[in-house]
C-alpha cells in the first residue's frame, strides 16, 4: 500500500547519505597524509575512529534495509516474483548474501558497537543541534529528544556489568544508533529539498515508534535480567 512504499522509499533514501559520509571520511584520511604536525596527527586519529564506526554501521544499514525492500518486492509480485520469469527472484538472493559474506551482521554489531559506548556517537550527534532548519524545527526538536532517549539507554545498559547482557543488547543499540544517524543526516537534506520533507516526516514516524521499542525492549531485558542474563537460555532451554 501507499505507507508500505513510504516507509522503505524513506528508509531506502537514507543508507545513501551514510555512504556519502563514509567516503567523505575516507577522503580526509587519503588527502591529509602528505601533511605534518600535531594537528594532522589528531584529525587523522578523529577521521580513523570515524571512518571505524561508520563503515560497519553502513553495512549493517544497507544490507538490513536490501533484504527488506527485496522481502517486500517478492512479495508484491506473488507467486510469479519466485520465478525466474522476473528479476526480483535473484535480488532476493543477491540481497540475502550481502548481510552474510564481507562480516555478517552480527560482526558488524561488534565492530560498532564500541563507538556507540565510549561517547563518538554521542559526539557525532552533537551537531544536530546546530543545524538550521525552520522548515522543519518540530521534526529537528523530535530528533534531538529521541537522542536524549537513545543515551539515556546507552548508558542505563553499560551500568550492567554481565558482558553476555552487553553481547546481547549490542544489536538494539546499534539499531538505534542507525535510525539516529540516518535521521541526523536526512534532515539537512530534506530542509533543502522540499519533495523529500514527506518522505523524511514518514521515516521519523517510523523511526520513532521503532527507537521507543527498543529503548522499552533494552529497559525490560534489564529489569528482567540484568546481570542475570544466563536465566534467559535457561528459560529458552525449557
Amino acid at each position: 500500500g501507499r505507507c508500505g512504499g513510504f516507509e522503505r522509499a524513506g528508509e531506502a533514501d537514507a543508507p545513501g547519505a551514510q555512504l556519502f559520509q563514509v567516503a567523505g571520511g575516507g577522503g580526509i584520511l587519503r588527502g591529509d597524509q602528505a601533511e605534518a604536525g600535531e594537528k594532522v596527527k589528531s584529525e587523522l586519529k578523529a577521521a580513523t575512529s570515524l571512518a571505524d564506526f561508520l563503515t560497519p554501521l553502513s553495512k549493517f544499514t544497507a544490507t538490513e534495509m536490501a533484504n527488506k525492500v527485496t522481502y517486500d518486492s517478492l512479495q508484491i509480485h506473488g507467486g510469479v516474483g519466485y520465478m525466474k520469469d522476473f528479476s526480483v527472484e535473484r535480488l532476493c538472493r543477491d540481497a540475502r548474501i550481502t548481510n552474510i559474506y564481507e562480516g555478517t551482521t552480527q560482526l558488524q554489531v561488534v565492530a560498532a558497537i564500541g563507538a556507540i559506548v565510549s561517547g563518538l556517537f554521542e559526539k557525532e550527534m552533537e551537531t544536530v543541534a546546530d543545524l538550521d532548519t525552520p522548515a522543519l524545527a518540530a521534526q529537528k526538536d523530535q530528533v534531538l529528544k529521541l537522542n536524549r532517549l537513545a543515551l539515556d539507554v546507552i548508558a542505563e545498559s553499560q551500568q550492567v556489568e554481565n558482558r553476555e547482557f552487553q553481547d546481547y543488547v549490542a544489536n538494539y543499540l546499534v539499531e538505534m544508533a542507525s535510525i539516529l544517524y540516518r535521521m541526523k543526516l536526512y534532515l539537512p537534506l530534506a530542509e533543502a529539498h522540499e519533495e523529500k520533507r514527506e518522505l523524511f516526516r514518514y521515516f521519523l514516524t517510523e523511526g520513532d515508534a521503532r527507537i521507543q521499542y527498543l529503548a522499552n525492549l533494552v529497559r525490560t531485558m534489564m529489569a528482567e535480567y540484568g546481570n542475570d542474563i544466563h536465566a534467559l537460555k535457561t528459560d529458552f532451554i525449557r
